[in-house]
């Protein structure tokens, strides 16, 4: 073989290594690269779960349409979720979405989709409705949060605002973040009933004209 076949060949084989590992590279990274599919470890229907203290009250009752278990992120979630928390002071707080997970062992629970907050009239408080597109709750710490935009409504007046913090626990004390605008009624009842819904350090704007 002439020296000029000798590095031909040579070249031919250097090529078909090189090939060989390309291919061989592409395959891996294709496996690499290919997306996992999610696997639910339980999957369950008409779900509710009641929560009592250890006095045997009932602190929470929770409904929901399905419920999906995905251990590798210890993350379940909820369809059409659907949640009652009894408050220290006797109030009543329901809430309701379009999905809803449960993260922390289930110390958080995140709404999401068309989330809608209801608090009945009690004693001296009004009714009151809070409207937002997530919301995220601790039910152990009683308390709701949200950067997202929300809307309160009760009676006649009503507040839009970016942000809230809530503590159905402590009378339904609410905090809004900023942007507060809206309408606020003053009602002469003559009475000791209480009209506030939740204002930044409680700084209400007037009545409108």
């Amino acid at each position: 073989m002439s020296r000029r076949q000798q590095l031909l060949a040579s070249a031919l084989l250097a090529l078909v290594a090189m090939s060989w590992w390309l291919a061989r590279m592409a395959s891996q990274e294709g496996v690499l690269l290919e997306p996992q599919e999610r696997q639910a470890d339980y999957f369950l229907t008409g779900v509710k779960e009641q929560v009592y203290d250890e006095q045997g009250n009932l602190l929470r009752v929770l409904d929901a349409a399905a419920m999906r278990y995905y251990p590798a992120e210890e993350v379940t979630e909820l369809e059409q979720p659907r949640m009652v928390l009894h408050g220290r002071a006797g109030e009543e707080w329901r809430a309701r979405a379009q999905q809803g997970a449960f993260h922390d062992g289930g110390a958080e629970l995140l709404l999401r989709g068309a989330v809608v907050v209801e608090r009945p009239a009690h004693l001296t408080r009004p009714p009151l409705r809070i409207e937002s597109a997530w919301l995220r709750v601790y039910p152990e710490q009683e308390r709701v949060e949200t950067t997202a935009e929300v809307q309160l409504f009760s009676e006649e007046s009503w507040l839009r605002a970016d942000g809230l913090h809530g503590w159905f626990g402590e009378g339904g004390r609410i905090r809004l973040l900023s942007n507060v605008r809206g309408y606020y009624a003053v009602h002469a009842t003559g009475g000791d009933r209480d009209t506030r819904m939740g204002c930044p350090d409680d700084d209400c704007p007037p009545p409108r004209e």
